[in-house]
Formats: C-alpha cells, sequence, structure tokens
C-alpha cells in the first residue's frame, strides 16, 4: 500500500513539472514585443531590414554602400537628427526598398519635438544606387535643411518614387534631379503628393520633365513650380499638363532637339534673359498644340513684368518644318536685339496659327534671313508689341 501510493505521489509530481514547463513556454509565446529606438549611422554594406516595430534614429550620415540592400518595413518609422541624411550608392552600388502601403506607409521624418521645414537633410541617391530602389507610400517631412541638394537628391541614377507625400519640407527645391542619362531619372513618378514646402516642387533637366505624371498632386506658392534646366533631345516626348507651371531660370537657353510636344494647358514660365532655341546644332521639332479651351503659354516668371522681361522663342535654320504654335499665349518677350521678337524665325518656316502674341519689347513675330510664317498661319491676335506685329530683322 505504501509502495502504490508512492508511485501515485510520484506521477503527480511528473503532472505538475510538465504542467509548469508547458505554462512557461506559453508564457514566453505571449511575452509582448518592447519597440525600440535604434540609433543608426555609418555604413549599411550588406542585407539589414528595418522592422516596424521600432523607430530608427539616424545621427549623422548614414551610407547603403558597397552593396548594401537596406529594406524598411510597411509602417515603419526614420527620424533624423539636426542635419542627418541617408545617401545610396555614393561610392558602389546601394539599395533601399521602401516598400509602404496605404495603410502603413514609411515615415521620414525630424526626431525634434516641434521640428520645423529644414530640421534634417534629406534623402540622397547618387551614381551607384541600384535600379530596385523604390520609395512607395512613404511620407518625407521636415526635410531640406541642405537647400542645394532638396529634400530627396538623385543624381545620375533611377529611382521609383510612388504614392508618397512631402509636405513641410524647406530648400530650393523639394525634389532635386541633377543631370542624368537617357536611362536615368524615374522608372515610375505617380500618385504622389507635394505640397505645403518652401521651394519648387522639382528641379530637373527638361528631358526627365516628360517622366512626370498627371497623377500626382502638386501645389506651390506663388513663384514656384518645376523647375527645368538644360537641354531637350528626346525623340518623341510629351511635357505633360500637370497643372503647375515649369520655370526656366534667369539666362537659362533650352535647346530643343529632337521632338517635343507640349499638352494642352501647359503654361512655360522664363526668367531675365531666358530662352527657348528649337533647331540650332541638329534638327528640332516643336510641337504646341494647345486648344481655345486649354491654351499653351510662354511668358515671364516675373510677378509684375514689363515687355522684354524674357528674350523669347528662337526658329533657327535646322527647325522641323512642321514646327507649330497653335492656340499659344506668347508674352512679354523680344529683348534680345539680334532676334528681337516674342517669336523670331531664321531660315526656316514655322506655323503659327489662333495665337495671341502680346507685350513684345520689340516686334511680336520677327523674322530674319529666309525665315516664314507657313500658309496655314492664321487666326492670330497681336497687342502691345512695341515695334510692330511682324518684321524683319536682316
Amino acid at each position: 500500500m505504501k509502495k502504490t501510493n508512492f508511485i501515485l505521489m510520484l506521477l503527480i509530481g511528473v503532472v505538475v513539472v510538465l504542467s509548469s514547463c508547458k505554462k512557461d513556454k506559453d508564457d514566453d509565446d505571449d511575452d509582448p514585443i518592447v519597440p525600440q529606438t535604434i540609433t543608426v549611422n555609418g555604413e549599411i554594406n550588406t542585407n539589414v531590414t528595418w522592422l516596424a516595430e521600432n523607430t530608427y534614429l539616424v545621427d549623422g550620415s548614414l551610407d547603403v554602400d558597397n552593396g548594401g540592400v537596406l529594406t524598411i518595413e510597411p509602417g515603419t518609422t526614420i527620424k533624423f537628427t539636426a542635419g542627418s541624411c541617408i545617401t545610396v550608392g555614393y561610392n558602389a552600388a546601394g539599395t533601399i526598398i521602401a516598400n509602404g502601403t496605404a495603410e502603413k506607409p514609411i515615415t521620414f521624418t525630424s526626431s525634434a519635438a516641434m521640428p520645423t521645414a529644414g530640421a534634417w537633410s534629406g534623402i540622397r541617391c547618387y551614381d551607384n544606387t541600384q535600379s530596385g530602389t523604390i520609395f512607395n507610400y512613404c511620407n518625407v517631412k521636415y526635410s531640406g535643411g541642405d537647400e542645394y541638394y532638396g529634400s530627396f537628391h538623385i543624381a545620375n541614377c533611377k529611382v521609383t518614387l510612388t504614392n508618397s507625400t512631402f509636405t513641410n519640407n524647406a530648400g530650393n527645391y523639394t525634389i532635386f534631379m541633377y543631370d542624368g542619362t537617357a536611362s536615368d531619372g524615374f522608372a515610375s513618378f505617380t500618385g504622389n503628393t507635394i505640397t505645403g514646402n518652401t521651394g519648387h516642387a522639382i528641379k530637373l533637366p527638361i528631358n526627365f520633365a516628360t517622366q512626370l505624371s498627371e497623377s500626382n498632386t502638386i501645389s506651390c506658392s506663388t513663384g514656384k513650380g518645376i523647375y527645368v534646366s538644360g537641354n531637350y533631345n528626346l525623340a518623341d516626348a510629351t511635357i505633360k499638363n500637370i497643372n503647375i507651371p515649369y520655370y526656366i531660370g534667369d539666362s537659362e537657353n533650352i535647346e530643343l532637339t529632337g521632338k517635343m510636344n507640349v499638352a494642352p494647358g501647359v503654361t512655360f514660365k522664363f526668367g531675365s534673359n531666358a530662352t527657348l532655341s528649337v533647331g540650332y546644332d541638329a534638327s528640332g521639332f516643336l510641337n504646341a498644340a494647345g486648344t481655345a479651351a486649354m491654351p499653351i503659354i510662354f511668358t515671364t516668371s516675373v510677378s509684375t513684368p514689363d515687355p522684354g522681361a524674357w528674350y523669347g522663342i528662337v526658329f533657327r535654320e535646322n527647325a522641323h518644318s512642321g514646327c507649330n504654335l497653335t492656340y499659344c499665349n506668347v508674352s512679354f518677350g523680344g529683348h534680345d536685339t539680334y532676334y528681337s521678337g516674342n517669336v523670331s524665325i531664321e531660315n526656316c518656316d514655322v506655323t503659327i496659327k489662333n495665337s495671341t502674341i502680346s507685350n513684345s519689347e520689340n516686334y511680336g513675330i520677327t523674322l530674319r534671313g529666309t525665315g516664314a510664317l507657313s500658309a496655314e498661319s492664321t487666326g492670330n491676335t497681336f497687342t502691345g508689341n512695341a515695334a510692330g506685329d511682324v518684321g524683319t530683322n536682316p
């Protein structure tokens, strides 16, 4: 009987021990994950994933380089101390995959308790940034502390930037695309919102302006918009109407070769002594076909302009015979004494119809050499041109 009782007690003890072990394991499974704030800087040169449960504090420069791949989970928050930035692909291959969702965007913001625009520097993608780099459903706020680079800097590489929001950023430009070849630029730029920032929404070479989509929502303060520069040489592409002006800087000469189509409703604003030149060194084709309801506007960026605030549009000897300004308004140019018109046509034929040519410092239209208006050039309105509507300047 004693032996039976001993065995029974032993079995009960084993059951209690096993039950206790199982309970301990269940307790481990139920332990909550404790969010952490993880400070990061230096270089990422391996595959690294940032988890949504943590907050990442960039303190200084964080470089994704030398084969590094940084994957950021949806819903992650990244904070930056004053002057801090992320750079990608500066010395060698680097990739960022920041693929958020509508429900769980990825946030890049300041670490300050009460942040202001320019509180941190920004995100910079350089020459060795890999084509898989993506920023989708990202919020970028309070950056742009370096006026030159802007909040999001792209140099000689290709980046996908979609469904993202840029607000309360400082700097001359929110997004600054520096140079690049035909294979660079935006792999995709759709569904973005850029609003409430200090400077121009985007600065980019005019070739890459054709990559901008109407699906983006962009608003700027007065005198700001899309800042374009450089020369245009695409075979056949279109500058789209994204409901905000395209700006050309002071003394900037946009040389147009290839074919540039301009959508109805587009507005170009030119700085002092700026020019749009078509067909100088090689064949150039400007197809600016607006509509009565949505004319294309070429004018000055000066808020209270006088005639001669910019040079004008110049069609030269290599301009394609199909060049046309249809339902266009061209105003406040004519400052160049050599070409001396809001529109100047030199040794080529151009069609200008149903357009308004106004407030030139010299002629509305100037013809040089064998330059001529085509027979289809009808329905135009001239007003306020100092030297007359159409004149010659041999």
